[in-house]
C-alpha cells in the first residue's frame, strides 16, 4: 500500500519543503505582516483624528481648514477611517479573505489622505504614506499569489 505524497518530506533530521508549500508560507507571512502594518497605520490615523478633534486645529500655522474641510470634520474622518482600518487589519491577521480587498482599498484611501497632509505634518504624513504603500504592495502580492496558485 503506497503512502500519499506529503508536501513536507522528512529526510534525516531536517524537513524538506516543496516549492508550493514554501510559497504558501511566504504568502501567509506577507498577509500577517500586511495586517499588522495596516493595524499600526490605523492606530496612527485614530491618534491623528483624536488629536485634531481635541485641539480643533489641524496645521502648525493655526488654520482651521485644510482643502476646505473644517478641522473637526477632518478629525472625525480620520477617526472613522482609522477604526474601519483597524477592523480590517484584524480581519487580515485572522485570515478573512474580504480583509485583503478591504485592506487594499483602505490603505489606498489612507495613502491619499496622508498625501494631502504632507505640507502640515511632513514626518507623520510620509511615515503613514510609506506604510500604506507597503501594505498595498503586500496585499496585492498576496492576492496575485492566490490567483496564480488557484489557476494551476
Amino acid at each position: 500500500m503506497a503512502q500519499p505524497e506529503h508536501p513536507i518530506a522528512v529526510t534525516g533530521s531536517r524537513p524538506r519543503h516543496d516549492a508550493a508549500s514554501g510559497r504558501q508560507v511566504v504568502a501567509e507571512g506577507v498577509a500577517r505582516l500586511a495586517g499588522v502594518l495596516l493595524s499600526l497605520v490605523a492606530l496612527l490615523e485614530v491618534a491623528r483624528g483624536v488629536a485634531t478633534i481635541a485641539s480643533n486645529d489641524i496645521s502648525p500655522e493655526g488654520s482651521a481648514e485644510v482643502l476646505g474641510v473644517d478641522a473637526a470634520a477632518g478629525g472625525w474622518l480620520h477617526l472613522v477611517i482609522g477604526v474601519l482600518t483597524l477592523a480590517t487589519g484584524v480581519a487580515i491577521v485572522t485570515g478573512h479573505v474580504v480583509g485583503y480587498l478591504a485592506g487594499t482599498g483602505l490603505a489606498f484611501l489612507g495613502a491619499v489622505m496622508s498625501f494631502f497632509f504632507v505640507p502640515y505634518y511632513p514626518a507623520w504624513s510620509l511615515i503613514t504614506l510609506a506604510l500604506n504603500v507597503l501594505v498595498i504592495w503586500a496585499l496585492c502580492s498576496l492576492i496575485s499569489h492566490d490567483r496564480v496558485g488557484s489557476s494551476s
